[in-house]
């Protein structure tokens, strides 16, 4: 999807991830109930739910990148040469 236009990726993934996104929901809240509410598991369902509305927002907005990539190639020859200087 790089380098399209916002309007036709929201389009793509209206198309394709929304209907997965609206069934994972549900899911997860049954998962939920199923498991031992203690475990590692249960409190990473309930940090997903947690911040649902942040996790589906590519949904509503096509200007949002899906991952990090362009932004840490950005900043990849800062962070080199920070770690450099502190190795010195």
């Amino acid at each position: 999807m790089w380098g399209k236009e916002a309007v036709s990726r929201l389009a793509a993934r209206r198309e394709h991830a929304a209907q997965i996104i609206a069934a994972l929901k549900p899911w997860l809240e049954a998962q939920l109930s199923r498991i031992p509410q203690k475990s590692l598991l249960a409190e990473d369902i309930r940090n997903t739910l947690a911040h649902w509305p942040g996790l589906t927002r590519f949904l509503d907005d096509g200007m949002l990148e899906l991952d990090t990539n362009p932004v840490e190639k950005q900043i990849r020859p800062v962070a080199l040469t920070n770690k450099n200087a502190l190795c010195r």
